[in-house]
């Protein structure tokens, strides 16, 4: 069977900072069968224009945040220090590029909100209560509930039940306010009652499903998580059997 390339944005190739932080996303997809291609500002030697070329599916991941200008805003609640404009230009380049053909996407966390804003869309650039301490620290994981929207295919992915603890290392979002005009809420918070949105996924696209939790981090989940992975790679799978696209045997 055909794996599939999956293309897996970071914010540097740097062996250290993979191992650090962009590990999990890459055994996420090997284990459900495709072949990830680590995708960062001072490796990818492209244009958007020749992704479809070069992979059947797009791993938006987690990070800092983006800078605001990209959605029209001032610096308000946006934590400066973590801003990385070439990721920025990278990714939303990439996302734009990745809809336009069709491609297969998921977005994890800050990919969620990188796909809103390469939609049109905005950010709710600062919230309490929704972020987890550093791995690094002795403290424990933040979980909340979310309630997932039936007819989705989020709730086909994960199961029928009506709402999900799932972990949180956010403090930024995406509300109803802000959203994208082509994106569906498919998850909502219930922690406080908030209400932000946990997951969409396209209303005019093919398979694009966003989650603002991270179900890479597989020791914080149950088994039925990794399936969003697993039907991820099938889709790109699927979705590269209509087009000549590059993939292993």
């Amino acid at each position: 069977m055909m794996k599939p390339v999956i293309a897996v944005t970071a914010k540097h190739s740097a062996a250290a900072w993979v191992a650090d932080h962009v590990q999990p996303y890459l055994d996420a997809v090997a284990s459900a069968g495709g072949e990830p291609w680590l995708v960062a500002p001072e490796s990818y030697g492209h244009t958007g224009a020749d992704l479809q070329g070069l992979a059947c599916g797009l791993l938006l991941t987690g990070g800092g945040d983006i800078h605001p200008s990209r959605y029209g805003q001032p610096m308000a609640g946006t934590e400066e220090e973590s801003i990385d404009e070439p990721r920025d230009d990278l990714e939303l380049t990439l996302a734009a590029a990745a809809l336009s053909a069709g491609m297969p996407i998921l977005a994890i966390c800050r990919g969620l909100q990188v796909l809103n804003v390469a939609l049109g869309g905005g950010l709710v650039q600062h919230i309490d209560g929704h972020r987890s301490p550093s791995p690094a620290t002795p403290r424990p994981v933040l979980y909340h509930q979310v309630k997932l929207e039936p007819d989705t295919l989020l709730a086909g992915i994960i199961g029928p039940s009506e709402t999900v603890r799932v972990n949180s290392y956010h403090h930024q979002a995406t509300d109803e306010a802000c959203l994208a005009g082509r994106l569906r809420v498919t998850a909502r918070s219930l922690l406080q009652h908030d209400g932000l949105v946990e997951a969409v996924e396209s209303s005019t696209h093919g398979w694009v499903v966003g989650v603002q939790w991270h179900p890479e981090r597989i020791a914080e989940f149950p088994v039925r998580h990794q399936k969003l992975f697993s039907e991820f790679v099938d889709a790109a799978r699927t979705w590269a059997g209509g087009s000549t696209m590059p993939g292993h045997e």
